[in-house]
């Protein structure tokens, strides 16, 4: 077969493959019964069809092969009948010369369709593969042009597409948004194991609200019986504190919730591994329409054991960034020229990112450049606002990524480690990027429990905050060491190296407040 690895490899023949003498093919009864070579040959059995890219790229003229895609470009004249075939699985499209006698009468723009033939030389550009179909093309599917959303060659506004979340995936620039989407998963999948990190599964369902601000969707089952049914097992079985509990509690005998982050997670696994990641949706409940949030969205976080310094994260994070970025342009290039139409603003802003060290100022050193620079008021109780992040960073910085270090401790999370020259501040970082702001938000963790102790009691006086996290505390007082990470928003990155202005045109099937669809 014509791996995909092996693209660009000469001397390769896509018609070598070994059929053999007798094969037992079922019929319509269940049954099966013995068949020629010559009779799978006719009936193009055991002829597994190859992606449109390995047929341009690695088949030659007079290959016989199998493709199978959808319409994508529709040409009649009196005699043939030129047809676009591309399959999803890249950018290309394969062209298809049928003669006008044996097109199927249902064949039209976006049918799904099943040809086997052989390839010819173009005659207007011999450089150029095309296939002649030696067989009946089979149509799986039509499609109402009348109907369908995406007909004809109109070009529709990012508003009209989202409308149609289930078909979306069949327009030629989300089709290139989601492969390059595909491709920076590869990348990170690739940067981790190259820095040898281990991948960790952290849980969905969680008990615990990492960023401690509430913004949680609350789990519990749907059915009343269930619920009926785990009460009467805490009657039986004598659990006399269980028996009054919130519904929302009755499945694990607590409330628990979507994932927020899997920080904490990690932050046990590095206990015993060293250097961990991990790459899962995560959920807010926000009422939050901004072109940068989400209630699901995907997020890339790791953790580092025996990090002393916050540099110790810098490295990692600007590394990370640039893999991806690198990937994407020199590796997926053609995806993302159609996913940004080549903007080459954007190439040259991308570039600017890949050729300069990434800026490192502390909160107060922003804080000042903005308020002495750009005449803008900087609150210490609420941080840059998103205006003062991407001004800090386009205007003042030329677009190079800025690492914001040593923060007010107030306004972070309780875990993060206070900087050893001003216990006012933590050694959290945030890092702003041009087009987006914030894309990764860090820290170390506070390694001393007796200072996470106070940290946790400033936060819930009650003490029901420390005893839900007990289990946290203790991963300080067996063979604890100083860690620090980070958390990626996956979509926002997606967002800064294609130009995508909205982040629910990045995201699959993205869900915001009110809107859930499929």
């Amino acid at each position: 077969m014509c791996a995909i690895d092996d693209i660009n490899k000469t001397n390769y023949n896509c018609q070598k493959a070994e059929i053999p003498q007798t094969s037992r093919v079922p019929n319509n009864q269940g049954s099966s019964y013995d068949t020629t070579v010559a009779t799978l040959r006719k009936k193009n059995y055991m002829r597994p069809a190859k992606s449109v890219r390995e047929i341009l790229t690695k088949c030659q003229e007079g290959d016989k092969v199998r493709v199978q895609g959808w319409v994508k470009g529709l040409r009649k004249q009196k005699k043939f009948v030129f047809l676009d075939i591309c399959d999803g699985l890249s950018f290309h499209n394969l062209p298809v010369v049928v003669k006008a006698e044996d097109t199927p009468s249902e064949l039209n723009m976006h049918t799904s369709i099943d040809v086997y033939g052989i390839l010819a030389k173009s005659p207007n550009n011999p450089a150029l593969l095309e296939l002649h179909p030696t067989s009946e093309i089979k149509v799986f599917g039509g499609c109402d042009q009348l109907e369908y959303p995406f007909a004809g060659k109109s070009k529709y506004t990012q508003e009209h597409i989202r409308q149609f979340l289930n078909l979306r995936p069949k327009t030629k620039k989300f089709g290139s948004v989601l492969r390059i989407r595909n491709a920076t998963t590869q990348a990170i999948y690739d940067f981790f194991k190259k820095n040898d990190f281990v991948n960790i599964h952290t849980p969905i369902v969680t008990s615990n609200d990492c960023e401690g601000g509430g913004e949680t969707f609350t789990i519990r089952p749907h059915s009343e019986e269930l619920l009926k049914e785990m009460m009467s097992e805490n009657k039986l079985e004598g659990q006399i504190q269980n028996l009054n509990l919130p519904r929302d509690e009755i499945f694990f005998n607590k409330q628990v919730y979507l994932s927020v982050s899997g920080q904490f997670h990690l932050e046990s696994a590095v206990g015993g591994l060293g250097k961990v990641w991990t790459f899962s949706p995560a959920f807010r409940a926000e009422n939050n329409k901004s072109t940068r949030h989400l209630s699901e969205f995907y997020m890339l976080e790791a953790e580092i054991a025996f990090a002393y310094e916050i540099e110790d994260i810098l490295e990692i994070m600007e590394d990370l960034v640039k893999f991806c970025i690198t990937q994407v342009l020199f590796e997926n290039g053609h995806d993302w020229s159609i996913a940004t139409e080549n903007d080459t603003l954007l190439r040259g802003l991308l570039e600017n990112i890949l050729k300069h060290p990434f800026t490192v100022m502390t909160f107060e050193e922003a804080k000042h450049i903005l308020e002495s620079k750009a005449n803008s008021a900087v609150s210490t109780d609420k941080g840059l606002s998103r205006e003062q992040e991407l001004l800090l960073v386009e205007q003042l910085n030329n677009n190079v990524p800025v690492f914001v270090i040593n923060w007010p401790s107030h306004i972070k999370p309780f875990y993060m480690r206070q900087c050893v020259n001003d216990i006012s501040k933590v050694s959290a970082v945030d890092l702003l990027v041009p087009t987006i702001g914030e894309l990764c938000g860090g820290s170390l963790r506070e390694a001393n429990p007796l200072l996470l102790e106070r940290a946790l009691a400033r936060q819930d006086p009650s003490g029901a905050l420390t005893r839900s996290l007990a289990w946290y505390l203790e991963l300080r007082k067996y063979g604890g060491v100083p860690s620090g990470g980070f958390g990626l928003g996956f979509d926002r990155l997606i967002q800064l190296m294609t130009g995508v202005k909205t982040i629910k045109d990045v995201s699959p099937f993205p869900r915001w407040a009110h809107h859930c669809a499929m």
